[in-house]
This record gives C-alpha cells, sequence and structure tokens, in this order.
C-alpha cells in the first residue's frame, strides 16, 4: 500500500511531525495504512535498512535533558543582573510624515501603530524608518543590557542552556527511483491478494490446481470464496503483448472450466491476444503498472463484486 502509493503519485515524501506528547509521527502513513505511531517506526526503518527509502535531514529539534519532551520547550530571555524574564522590549522608529519618534512594544506590529504626534496611522514600510530596539527589565529597572537566552520545559518545569540541551534528529523519506523498476514487477500480486482478501477470498500464491487429466497447473494466484474459484495471471513486457505469451494461460483454463480467469497483462494485449483471451471466458486487465494500481483493482472489485451475487461454479464462456 505504501509503495503503491508512491508509484501512483499520491505520496512524494513522508515527513514527521511532533504531536502534543513530544511523540515523533508519521500521521500521511498512518492515514494510508490505517497502522499506529508503533507500527509506522519500525516499518520505515526496515524499507531505509534496505535502500528502498532514502532518508534526508528534515529538522533538528531540540529537547529537554531531563525529560526529552520537544513539545513545549520555550525560548526564554533573562535579564543579566536579576536574572528575571520579565522584560519589555520596544521598537524605535521614526515616522517620516512629521519627524516623530514612536516607541512601539515588540509583540505589537508596527503597522498598527499610532504617531502620538501627529495621530496618524503608520500603514507601510514606507511611512517610517527603524532606528533601534530598547530593552527593559521590569524587576530591577536595567535598560539595554544584553539579555541572557535560556531554554524552559513546560512539561518539568525545567531550565536549560543551548549547552546541555539534548536533540532529536528527524528525516524525511522518498522513494528511491532506482528501485522502482524492480518495485513495480513485485508490487501487484501482494496489492492484488489484498483486494481479494478485502472482499472475503481465501487465497493462495502461487496457486496450484489438478486438470481432468490429473495434471498440475500453477496460476500467478488462485482465490476461492465457497464453490466460486477465480485465478489470475500475469504478463508483463516492454511491448505489446502477443497471443504466444497468453497460451498457457488458454490451455491451463481447458483443463478446468469452472475457473473464471483473469489475465493482468502490462502494459497491453495486441488485437489477437486481445480477442483470443476473451474468445476463452477470460477478463482482461490491461495498463501500466501505475494504471494497475491506480486503476486495475477498483476494476477487479467491481468483478468481484458481481462474483459475489452468483451462486455456484461460475460457467466460463467458451
Amino acid at each position: 500500500m505504501l509503495l503503491s502509493a508512491f508509484l501512483t503519485g499520491k505520496l512524494n515524501e513522508i515527513k514527521p511531525f511532533i504531536d502534543s506528547g513530544g511523540i515523533q509521527r508519521f500521521p500521511i502513513i498512518e492515514n494510508l495504512l490505517g497502522a499506529s505511531p508503533a507500527d509506522i517506526k519500525p516499518l520505515i526503518n526496515r524499507l531505509t535498512t534496505e535502500r528502498v527509502l532514502l532518508k534526508k535531514p528534515y529538522q533538528r529539534v531540540m529537547c529537554c535533558p531531563h525529560c526529552e519532551d520537544s513539545s513545549n520547550v520555550f525560548v526564554r530571555h533573562l535579564c543579566p543582573i536579576c536574572r528575571s524574564n520579565d522584560l519589555t522590549v520596544e521598537k524605535t522608529i521614526r515616522h517620516l510624515a512629521c519627524g516623530n519618534e514612536v516607541r512601539i512594544n515588540a509583540s505589537t506590529s508596527v503597522e498598527k501603530a499610532l504617531c502620538e504626534k501627529c495621530l496618524t496611522p503608520i500603514v507601510s514600510d514606507g511611512d517610517y524608518t527603524f532606528l533601534g530596539t530598547t530593552l527593559f527589565c521590569n524587576d530591577c529597572g536595567a535598560v539595554n543590557v544584553e539579555i541572557i537566552q535560556t531554554y524552559f520545559c513546560s512539561v518539568c518545569d525545567s531550565e536549560f542552556s543551548l549547552s546541555n540541551a539534548t536533540y532529536l534528529d528527524m528525516y524525511s523519506y522518498k522513494l528511491n527511483k532506482r528501485l522502482i523498476p524492480e518495485i513495480q514487477q513485485h508490487i501487484i500480486l501482494p496489492l492484488l491478494m489484498k483486494v481479494l482478501s478485502d472482499t472475503g477470498f481465501m487465497v493462495q500464491t502461487p496457486g496450484y490446481f489438478i486438470g481432468a487429466s490429473g495434471s498440475t497447473y500453477n496460476f500467478s494466484l488462485i482465490a476461492s470464496r465457497g464453490e466460486t474459484m477465480v485465478a489470475f495471471d500475469i504478463v508483463q513486457s516492454d511491448r505489446k503483448i502477443g497471443v504466444q505469451s497468453i497460451l498457457p494461460t488458454i490451455f491451463k483454463l481447458a483443463e478446468q472450466r469452472s475457473i473464471q480467469a483473469f489475465l493482468i497483462a502490462i502494459p497491453e494485449l495486441d488485437t489477437e491476444a486481445k480477442e483470443s483471451a476473451e474468445a476463452g471466458g477470460i477478463i482482461c486487465v490491461e495498463g501500466t503498472v501505475s494504471d494497475i494500481l491506480a486503476n486495475g483493482a477498483k476494476k477487479i472489485c467491481s468483478y468481484m463484486t458481481k462474483l459475489k451475487h452468483l451462486n455456484g461454479r461460475i460457467r466460463v464462456r467458451r
């Protein structure tokens, strides 16, 4: 499911997220797979180890060295004289229209300020020039001192400095493009197994049956539900698929007429092959790997829904 999302363009990159509990999560993958955060990280680690996914640095998050929480760490500015964090920072600007110097609290937007001299609103950058910043300690009265920057964790009420902080290195992940051809060859069968299992079929892969002559034949996959049996063969080529490539599937069906056969042809059948397959009662699903992953499963599901309402064995058209 994860790899098919990459191949069909539904997913381009896996990005991490820190939740309110300070836990690193991958919500897009949780939603895609319906899995818990505890299941996702081992999966990503395994795919990264196998070089199926490539990781790159995404963000380095500061953590409290005492409780290791990263979601509730805040910057704290202190007065170097009394170490109070009750500080006021003011910006000083010159209003160009009248030349007046205006002091504005740093938490207030300059564009919302009002000039006390001419009572004109300051509405844009072109209305003023920036002169500087002034810092006041409201406890000891110190002015324009160099502040001390520390960090505070609201989970365990700990204060710490940059030197003793710990960090969580977060990574984003992308599909290794060099492995796309290999992934395409192997991904359709597992996805097909899931589609069939979700519609109540018992799946066997590779699937075997004994024909009327006593010979054993195999398909890429055979699935059964009650007396209903379906079989799948997958044929893949770099060009249109000719009739010679599908003759084995047609011959196998001649030995077992009670099986409904599906042929997944990548990228497509030529006219003769398609006519031969349909004449043999084979349901053909054609397209590129991306097409099959994006739309083929829906098409197969629609057939499975129709088969669900049939009683007894399926009679194949001959």
